[in-house]
Formats: structure tokens, C-alpha cells, sequence
């Protein structure tokens, strides 16, 4: 491709070099890099999109009708590397007609992980130990000096057990817990895996001695924690959030944590972010706080890095956008059986899932109401369910539907598949625009 012919695409922050090898074999790309790994100055962005044909940015970059005017009529598409899209102007890049792409599934484990070693460092004051360790504190053995909280014999609970979700309960099952509670809109299938009993917030706030909220951030959700919500805790339980800062009132938080309402946080994500340094929380030593760390392996990093350039690449060619290992996704298809492997079909003679709803473990999204339907079918893109005798009588059109297989052994179809939302209207239209949900 010549120079004249080379596509312009601004990079808003220092990326793992996987995503930047990629970028730079393409051939293609014309590439402009705010080269620090510290967020790009308002003016700096503006200056760097403008006549960018491609735009690689961050959750941190503020992409809304300021930055698009500024980019112009070039953009083609905008690819971000983060699971979250809050920070980009959705409406208005449909309008555009411009390209989204995310990363959607690639940082499960590194968060579960992540949340689970905060939880354990937290409930057994590690860096309270650390620190005596440094300042001299150590003397000698005393037996209730900096004792904490253990998981054996202990309830968990997990507010949102969607993929993150699930993979925390998954990692603690082994330490010895002995009730794993967790609350959603429904009941959640693959809970069975994991034991997990189904109940109302009410109920997993006051009997769990561990608290994890993995949820997303919905207007349901914002500010869920609140003085309400800790006043129902245990005074000996401990809170930890690794899902949104936005989830948790802070101030309330505060109280609780230095009234001895509760006995200690440990929070990954904080409102704002970074946290200033002369936040109240951080002057608690019953509060760990991290710099939101929860993907920040170099594997997961590195993988976000790959999928990012990818999305960015297919948005300025006009292919299909790559999407993560189908595997990790699964739809529990409990009764079901497989009748035409070519079609996709499978069929069950008695099948009645929870509230006779259909769910997807990998968010919990509710897909679609049905009553007792018998047959479902992925055909084409398209998402089906009706019964044997009248035929389908729903259908999800679209790119809903990418690769699946379906495990004999395990029971369980395994598919990948677009960002769904409880209103299909809405999924529509926003799986027009946004190619790789």
C-alpha cells in the first residue's frame, strides 16, 4: 500500500506490543501513538484523531460528539481496549455509522484471581503484616495479634453471577466454603455447579461472612452498597468489590469500616479512579485498596492487546470482527438432546427451566421468555425456540449466534455470541453497530 493510500489510525495510549506488532505488520496503517503509558491530555486527543481513519483507545479515553467532530468524516472505527464500553458516545457513533470493537471474555480469570487473592488478603490483614514486618511491629508471638477471617466452614456470597462471576465460585469452592449464596434478577442454571443457592439480596447481605459483588453496572445497580445495605451485614464480614467503583457509596462505606458496622473492604475499582491520596478509605488499615489490577497479567494484557488490533484492523477493512474462544461461553442446556447436528437442533420431550426462562451463564442476560417451548435451533445466525408441533415461534435475527458445539459427555452446548439485552428491541439495534458484542 503506498503512503497515499495508508490509513490513519491514533493509538491514545502505549499498548502491549502484541497489539502493536499486529498494527505494524498490517502494512496498511499509518500509525500516530501518544507514547506513555499515562492518559492522553484532552487537546493532545483532539489533535491526534483528526483525520483518523481508525481510533485504538482506552476505558480511561472520553470518546463522545467533541472527539468524533474532531476526528471527521474519516472514522471508520473505534476499538477500545476494555470489556466495558461506558466511556464511548454509543448513540452517536451509530449515527455515524462507525464500528465498535471490545474485548469481551478475556480477562475472566485474571479477575476471578484477582478477587479472590483480594479477598484472602484482605480477610487475613496481610498488608497489615507486611507492614508490621517493616516498621519494627514484629516482636513475638501473641496469640490474637492480627488474627483475621478464614473461609473453611464459611458463607460466601456473590452479587452477580454472571462469567466473572461464576469463575470466583468456582476458585473458592475448594477453600472449604460451606454455603455459596448469590442474588440476580432470576435463578441462575450453571449455579449448580458450584452449589450455589439462590436468594434474595436481603438474605445473602445478612447471612453471608463474605460479601463479592461482580455485577455490572446498571442504573439498578449504582450505588446498590449503601448505609442500608452494610446495616444488614455482619459486624465480623468482610466486603469486597472488584466489579465498578459506582456500585459501592464510599462514604458509607467509610462509616461502616471505622464504626465497626463491618470488619473490612477490599476493593479493586473505586469512584474516581485513581482514588485521591487523601481519600478517607485510604486512611483505614481495615481497607486494602488496589489500583483496578484486576486484568493486569501479562497473558490477559497481552491478549486484549491482540484482539484490540484485530477489531481495529477488520473495522478498517470491512470484515467480520475476531471474537474470543467459543469455549468460553456456555448455555446449559439441561434435557436437551441433540437431533440434527447439521441444523442445530436439539429437542426435549419435558423441559421447564427456571421460571421458564431461557438464560445465558456467561452474563445471566435474559434472553427470551418461554413458556415450555420444546425445541430450540441455531440456524444461520439466528436464535429459535417454539415446539415440534407449531413450529418456531421466536426468532432473534442478526449475528446473534457465531460457532457453537455441543458436548455429549458434558451435556452443554458451547457457544460464542453477540452482547444481549433483556429488550431485543434494543439488541437489534445495537448489534448493528457494534460488530464484535
Amino acid at each position: 500500500m503506498s503512503a497515499q493510500q495508508m490509513l490513519k489510525v491514533f493509538v491514545t495510549r502505549r499498548i502491549p506490543q502484541e497489539g502493536m506488532k499486529i498494527l505494524q505488520k498490517a502494512g496498511m496503517c499509518n500509525l500516530s501513538v501518544w507514547d506513555s503509558d499515562e492518559p492522553v491530555p484532552r487537546a493532545e486527543l483532539l489533535k491526534g484523531v483528526a483525520g483518523a481513519h481508525g481510533l485504538l483507545c482506552l476505558l480511561s479515553d472520553k470518546i463522545d460528539v467533541e472527539v468524533l467532530d474532531a476526528a471527521g468524516p474519516n472514522l471508520k472505527v473505534i476499538s477500545t481496549l476494555s470489556v466495558g464500553f461506558d466511556h464511548l458516545a454509543i448513540d452517536e457513533i451509530k449515527k455515524r455509522g462507525i464500528r465498535v470493537g471490545y474485548t469481551p471474555d478475556v480477562l475472566t480469570d485474571a479477575t476471578a484471581e484477582l478477587t479472590v487473592a483480594l479477598l484472602l488478603a484482605t480477610a487475613r490483614r496481610l498488608p497489615e503484616g507486611v507492614e508490621e514486618v517493616k516498621n519494627g511491629g514484629w516482636s513475638t508471638w501473641k496469640p490474637l495479634w492480627l488474627c483475621g477471617y478464614g473461609l473453611s466452614g464459611s458463607t460466601v456470597g456473590v452479587i452477580g453471577l454472571g462469567r466473572i462471576g461464576m469463575a470466583i465460585a468456582r476458585r473458592l469452592k475448594p477453600f472449604g466454603v460451606k454455603r455459596l449464596l448469590y442474588t440476580g434478577r432470576q435463578p441462575k442454571p450453571q449455579a449448580q455447579e458450584v452449589d450455589g443457592e439462590y436468594v434474595p439480596l436481603d438474605t445473602l447481605v445478612s447471612e453471608s461472612d463474605f460479601v463479592v459483588v461482580s455485577c455490572s453496572l446498571t442504573p439498578d445497580t449504582q450505588g446498590l452498597c449503601d448505609k442500608t445495605f452494610f446495616s444488614k451485614m455482619k459486624k465480623t464480614s468482610v466486603f469486597i468489590n472488584t466489579s465498578r467503583g459506582a456500585v459501592v457509596n464510599q462514604e458509607d462505606l467509610f462509616e461502616a469500616l471505622s464504626s465497626g458496622q463491618i470488619a473490612a473492604a477490599g476493593l479493586d475499582v473505586t469512584t474516581p479512579e485513581p482514588l485521591p491520596t487523601n481519600h478517607p478509605l485510604l486512611t483505614l488499615k481495615n481497607c486494602v485498596v488496589l489500583p483496578h489490577i484486576g486484568s493486569a497479567t501479562y497473558s490477559t494484557r497481552g491478549i486484549m492487546s491482540e484482539l484490540t488490533a484485530n477489531n481495529l484492523l477488520a473495522g478498517l477493512t470491512g470484515s467480520k470482527m475476531p471474537r474470543p474462544p467459543f469455549d468460553s461461553c456456555e448455555l446449559l442446556l439441561g434435557g436437551f438432546v441433540l437431533i440434527d447436528g447439521q441444523k442445530g437442533v436439539f429437542y426435549s420431550e419435558s423441559w421447564e427451566p427456571n421460571g421458564s426462562t431461557l438464560y445465558l451463564p456467561v452474563n445471566g442476560t435474559l434472553l427470551a421468555n418461554i413458556e415450555k417451548y420444546d425445541q430450540i435451533s441455531f440456524e444461520q445466525g439466528c436464535f429459535c425456540i417454539g415446539n415440534a408441533a407449531g413450529g418456531f415461534q421466536q426468532k432473534v435475527q442478526g449475528q446473534v449466534i457465531h460457532c457453537w458445539r455441543y458436548s455429549e459427555r458434558e451435556r452443554k452446548l458451547f457457544i460464542a455470541l453477540s452482547y444481549l439485552f433483556t429488550n431485543l428491541q434494543v439488541f437489534q439495534e445495537v448489534v448493528s453497530t457494534l460488530d464484535c458484542l
